[in-house]
């Protein structure tokens, strides 16, 4: 295995443009060659051979520390010094960083979707090379010369993709970048001439659809395009395109190896389809299940259904308008309609709901895993559980679990290493796959379930609310109430419990806000649970943030000491999308694009402007996720303030005199801040609202007054317009990546209630689904890495100094 994987010298270049030349792809196994992916197959990775020049199936891996290493490469390495940086940097990218391509840990090859090689289900690691930016370089920057070809068809964000490669490579300091003109077709149509492209060119074309450069499908033979590109002196081609243009760009490649041209040529994937294999999804596919709801709406209101594949299926998932297949759906005769699900027996006399922790060094097995995690009283009386009456691959097993973390770092200075020595050693870390269980723990019928939702509004409530009453009903659940207001309304007598069913919630989701109100605070924790006790309530449903999930965790505790058969699950609800180890939080994607529509307002305000700045802010107490994801997903953005990253206003360094340099080489700019940003320049209120959190100042408004005395100070003209979105962002429909969000953490809540799990939550970690113990969420909000990719990602769009 060792002989696949390059031996980096230190000094020596590694560099993207020789990894990509000699190797195309690279996966990794726990010791062994893995030649294919079960189920998926792949092509053949081949080892290098001894003798000089032997071509390989694929790309072979270059051995450095074989002296004759420069004769197995059609590269070579002229430049081996590479080029250092003139700083000390921790966002590099180590050559050895490598990410883990599967990451559930099946127990059984009759778990839902289990991908096993043997029917034990043998736990085999598969590893891809990290992307990001490497510390040495092997082009040139003044001697590139990249060219950007889009083909195939049209896809939301061609734009946006070919503004990025362009700037991006103004940043490495590229001068020849130009576009070949409708797909592979320019490259041989004489009448077509590339066109030259710079930032200033590429600066706006992401607020349009469509491609900049056009595109076509088919094109010239490979030999003729390698001969354009040639006679051009392209030294870099980025191809834009779905599988069959990429089966051109690795033809290309294969063409530029056998003449041995020093050429890179790196594909981005595009197909709205969604239907390019290993990828969790292409650009595009989020925008057009948007787009897709918009024709589910038409068809809902004149009464026609539909039902279509790809694009269509997911669309279904986020609008609610359309039944799910019914092979997602089994039968059962105790269920009526739906199928009925048990946790299955267990030695102990409580069910354990789990974060495992396995600090395995090489094994395979689980050995030495340590269980963290709450557990409930509730007893095992129907040990027997209620069995399927036919047979259905579709279960999770109980063992099943998720890898928590997927990146091997190969040096405690990689971008974002997370490492518990100097040796970044590998840890895994489990946690519990969420979905149905073959056998449950309740008997529908004698389950009264209820929903509360706590906190301030998020885009979302009513889609998780309405699925949870589907799903419980799918289950045979007949009595389901909502508690209305919050906790509060475990208490205040005059607030009526509403009782919840499919006809009641079938087009809530349709609006935004809560359907059962919301509200922050409420009774003590013993007097919720004499509430409930009073009530009958077997599940509760809680869906809020970090302090509503301490108040969940309280009643589960409260429950254990009762000894009450209560399950109480979580979904996490907060549009900062702070709540710990999870990839994202419902809502967020929502209020990110609600957070654009403010962005675009006060662009065009500042640039209609002379000498004009607009300033945004967004919500985001207590992280700046919001604001980092709206500045590089808006691509309007000059300044980013977030307040993991301290900032000054004032002085040389300061972000005022930055806006000055950008009115006097921009004439306009534009500033998004998060709402807890800034607080040390602000007087201190003392004061918290109801949920104990507390009031912050207005930092929106200070920047305003700010920039305005300090440009009339100096009498430098500066118009200076304020957009406060605070409250529209939060208070709108969810999205269709939201909608689809919800829609199956609704469905997870109630299978993980079912199972017997209590004092969980449920979230997505890793693109799949999964249940958390609610202390390892709440521990302390997350936070903006101001050393993570995302944040340097952000610093690249916005083109930002540090103001410190």
């Amino acid at each position: 295995m060792d002989a696949l994987l390059p031996m980096i010298k230190p000094g020596l270049v590694h560099s993207p443009s020789s990894t990509l030349l000699d190797h195309p792809l690279l996966f990794f196994g726990s010791g062994r060659m893995v030649k294919n992916l079960n189920p998926i197959r792949i092509p053949k990775i081949t080892k290098v051979k001894a003798e000089a020049h032997k071509q390989v199936s694929t790309a072979p891996s270059i051995d450095f520390s074989d002296p004759d290493w420069k004769s197995k490469t059609s590269v070579s390495l002229d430049f081996a010094e590479g080029y250092p940086s003139d700083e000390e940097w921790h966002g590099y990218i180590n050559n050895n960083d490598r990410v883990l391509l599967k990451v559930i840990r099946y127990s059984s090859s009759t778990s839902a979707g289990a991908e096993c090689i043997d029917p034990g289900c043998t736990w085999v690691e598969q590893w891809v090379h990290r992307a990001g930016p490497r510390e040495k370089i092997y082009f040139k920057p003044e001697e590139v010369k990249a060219a950007i070809v889009t083909c195939g068809g049209l896809c939301p964000g061609l734009n946006d993709v070919i503004r990025q490669i362009v700037i991006t490579l103004e940043i490495y300091g590229v001068k020849k970048i130009v576009g070949i003109p409708f797909g592979y077709r320019g490259f041989s149509d004489k009448s077509l001439a590339e066109m030259p492209l710079s930032r200033k060119v590429v600066q706006n074309i992401h607020l349009s659809g469509g491609s900049l450069l056009g595109v076509s499908r088919g094109g010239p033979s490979v030999s003729e395009i390698v001969d354009s590109m040639e006679e051009r002196g392209i030294t870099m081609l980025f191809v834009l395109g779905g599988n069959g243009t990429h089966a051109g760009a690795n033809a290309i490649h294969e063409e530029c190896n056998k003449r041995r041209l020093k050429v890179a040529i790196v594909g981005v994937p595009k197909t709205i389809d969604n239907d390019i294999l290993l990828m969790d999804k292409t650009f595009g596919f989020d925008t057009a299940v948007e787009e897709a709801q918009r024709a589910i709406n038409s068809a809902y209101i004149e009464d026609v259904l539909i039902n279509s594949p790809g694009v269509g299926e997911n669309s279904t998932l986020s609008s609610g308008y359309i039944t799910v297949d019914s092979r997602q759906s089994p039968n059962h005769k105790l269920s009526g309609w739906a199928s009925v699900f048990r946790l299955n027996t267990v030695s102990s006399s409580k069910i354990v709901s789990i974060l495992s922790v396995c600090a395995v060094r090489g094994g395979s097995g689980l050995e030495g895993a340590k269980e963290l995690g709450s557990s409930t009283s509730v007893s095992l009386d129907f040990a027997e559980g209620y069995p399927s009456d036919e047979e259905w691959h579709g279960y999770i097993n109980n063992n099943d679990r998720l890898l928590l973390k997927v990146i091997r770092y190969s040096s405690s200075t990689s971008a974002g290493a997370e490492c518990i020595d100097p040796d970044c050693t590998w840890v895994e870390q489990w946690v519990h796959r969420a979905g149905p269980r073959e056998k449950i723990y309740f008997k529908p019928e004698e389950v009264k379930a209820a929903i509360v939702t706590c906190g301030g509004l998020c885009p979302g409530l009513n889609d998780v609310i309405r699925q949870i009453v589907i799903t419980l009903e799918i289950y045979g659940v007949k009595k389901i109430v909502g508690i209305p207001f919050g906790y509060r309304g475990f208490s205040d007598k005059s607030l009526a419990e509403m009782p919840l069913s499919r006809k009641v919630v079938q087009n809530i989701h349709l609006s935004g806000g809560s359907l059962l109100g919301v509200s922050r605070g409420g009774p003590s924790v013993s007097e919720i649970l004499d509430s409930m006790e009073e009530r009958g309530i077997t599940m509760l449903f809680v869906l809020g943030g970090n302090g509503t999930h301490a108040g969940a965790n309280a009643i589960h505790e409260e429950c254990n000491k009762r000894r009450l058969k209560v399950a109480v699950v979580g979904v996490p609800k907060t549009i900062d999308n702070d709540i710990l180890l999870m990839d994202k939080t419902f809502g967020f994607d929502t209020a990110v694009e609600e957070a654009q529509r403010a962005i675009n307002s006060a662009y065009i305000e500042a640039h209609s402007a002379y000498h004009g700045i607009g300033v945004v802010k967004l919500m985001g107490r207590s992280s700046g996720f919001i604001a980092m994801q709206a500045s590089l997903a808006s691509g309007q953005i000059d300044i980013c303030l977030i307040l993991e990253v301290p900032f000054n206003l004032h002085g040389p360094h300061g972000i005022l005199s930055h806006l000055k340099y950008l009115l006097e080489t921009k004439g306009s700019a534009v500033v998004c801040v998060a709402e807890g940003a800034g607080q040390v320049f602000l007087e201190k209120i003392n004061a918290a609202d109801a949920s104990g959190n507390i009031i912050l100042g207005d930092i929106g408004v200070h920047i305003q007054q700010e920039t305005k005395k300090y440009f009339k100070g100096i009498g430098f003209p500066a118009d200076v317009k304020y957009i406060d979105p605070t409250y529209m962002i939060r208070a709108c429909r969810a999205n269709a990546s939201d909608g689809i969000l919800c829609t199956v953490l609704g469905q997870n809540a109630v299978h993980g209630a079912f199972a017997g799990y209590s004092g969980i939550t449920v979230g997505i970690c890793n693109t799949h689904f999964v249940y958390f113990p609610i202390p390892e969420v709440i521990a302390q909000p997350k936070v903006v890495d101001p050393n993570s990719r995302m944040w340097h990602r952000c610093l690249t769009s916005t083109g930002q100094p540090d103001f410190v």
